[in-house]
This record gives structure tokens, C-alpha cells and sequence, in this order.
């Protein structure tokens, strides 16, 4: 160890990983950035969860039934939010779930297997890359004819609102921070957030990705009810970006 750095504490150390994790105190142990530790902790938590479907025949055999499904509607970040007749799908465990996975990784599902796909707060946890590759996810999974529902933060909406000085906007969007720029921060930066999109930007993922149709919806606006499930609290609807893409 380099001379005038501290030797870390391995029994504070240890004491600190057995409690729930106090991630200030473990990255002063550590000399890790506390982000740093977080994205550690949520790749360990999701190479357990690709180790666990891998290894256990009872999600193996849930994945199977899945597979022999057509015409599905699939929730993707659906967290404890479960919507009758659809198949709910996320990282984190939850008892409405039908099935945890990776969403990093394509789905061991068919090509064409899904009439729609529903994902709201969900595209910016990934990074450019990812969500790149989760957009191809969306567009071969879909059937001729099928539909996704994508809802974002909306970054324009944010700069809008920083470039006016509007903390008031920002208070009702729950960013408020001590100045508008530390409440740009805050959703660009806070919540696991790891890619923003604004349409021009999201337009583009889902262009690249095939998608020959892709428009702008506002709130509950859709030609197909069977997508209009996003939350309707005015945080949410107010500061969101709300796109359909149709797969011809």
C-alpha cells in the first residue's frame, strides 16, 4: 500500500458489510466512490439473479411455459406493479412477478412472440448502449403489427424548466434542488439513472433499432387501450416523455 495512505480497518470493514449496507461509511473504509460501490452491488445482484435462472429448474421451467406463448403482453420494469393478463417482468424479486431477469441480456422468448410491450421508467436506468440493445430486444420480440409503449423522464422538459428558472416546475416533478442546475442533476444522476432521452434521442434508439413507426403520445393517449396503464400521479405525467413505436 502506497506510503501515507491509510491501511483500511478489516474488522470495521467487516463489521460494516454483515449490517445493512451503510454505503458513506463503507466507501470511507474503502477509498471507493460510494456510485462505484453501487454499481458494484447491483452487477453482484444481478449476476446472482442470471446464476439463479440458470440453476434453478423451477424458473427454467417458467421460462419454458413462457416460450410456448404467443401473441403476449409483456411488462418489462414492472417492479410490485402487476397487470392482470400481462406477463410482469423485472430484476428485483417480487411476488406479482411471472419472472426476474436480466434485462441486459435478451429474453429466452421467441421472436414474435408479443402482441405489446409496455415499459415505463424503465429505459433510462440503462446505459446508451444497453438501452440501444434493449430497443432491438423490444423490436424482435414484437409480432407484424405489434406495438411498445415507452415512458421516460423528459430531458427537454428539464432544460425547459432550468433554462426558465422554474423551481416551482421542478418541485412539482420532485427534482427540486438548491438551484435549478443541482435539480437537473437530480434526475440525470439520482435514482440509478444512467442515459436520459429526449424524443429526438429516443426516436433515434428505436429508428436504429428497426422501428419504422415511432410517434409522440401524451398521458393515457393511445389507440390501443391496452396500453394506457401508465401511472396517472401528476409527477410522473407532468415530466414525462410518452412514445409508441409499431413494428410493421
Amino acid at each position: 500500500m502506497p506510503a501515507g495512505v491509510p491501511r483500511p480497518d478489516r474488522d470495521a470493514l467487516l463489521t460494516t458489510v454483515a449490517k445493512p449496507m451503510d454505503k458513506q461509511r463503507l466507501a470511507a473504509i474503502t477509498g471507493i466512490r460510494v456510485a462505484t460501490l453501487e454499481d458494484l452491488a447491483w452487477d453482484l445482484r444481478l449476476l446472482g439473479l442470471r446464476l439463479g435462472n440458470r440453476l434453478s429448474p423451477r424458473r427454467r421451467r417458467r421460462f419454458r411455459r413462457l416460450r410456448a406463448q404467443a401473441g403476449m403482453y409483456l411488462h418489462l420494469g414492472s417492479g410490485s406493479r402487476r397487470f392482470p393478463g400481462w406477463i410482469n417482468i423485472d430484476a428485483y424479486p417480487h411476488p406479482e412477478l411471472d419472472a426476474t431477469w436480466d434485462l441486459r441480456m435478451p429474453l429466452p422468448l421467441d421472436d414474435g412472440c408479443c402482441r405489446f410491450i409496455f415499459a415505463e421508467h424503465l429505459l433510462e436506468h440503462f446505459s446508451a448502449a444497453d438501452g440501444a440493445r434493449l430497443c432491438e430486444e423490444f423490436y424482435r420480440l414484437l409480432e407484424p403489427g405489434g406495438v411498445c409503449r415507452l415512458i421516460v423522464p423528459d430531458a427537454a422538459q428539464y432544460w425547459q424548466a432550468y433554462k426558465a428558472r422554474d423551481l416551482e416546475w421542478f418541485a412539482a416533478a420532485a427534482a427540486a434542488g438548491d438551484t435549478p442546475l443541482a435539480s437537473v442533476n437530480g434526475i440525470y444522476y439520482g435514482h440509478f439513472h444512467r442515459w436520459m432521452y429526449d424524443f429526438e434521442t429516443l426516436h433515434r434508439a428505436l429508428t436504429q433499432a428497426g422501428f419504422a413507426s415511432v410517434r409522440r403520445c401524451g398521458p393515457l393517449q393511445s389507440p390501443h387501450p391496452e396500453l394506457r396503464l401508465e401511472r396517472t400521479d401528476t409527477i410522473r405525467r407532468d415530466s414525462s416523455l410518452y412514445v409508441e413505436a409499431g413494428k410493421t
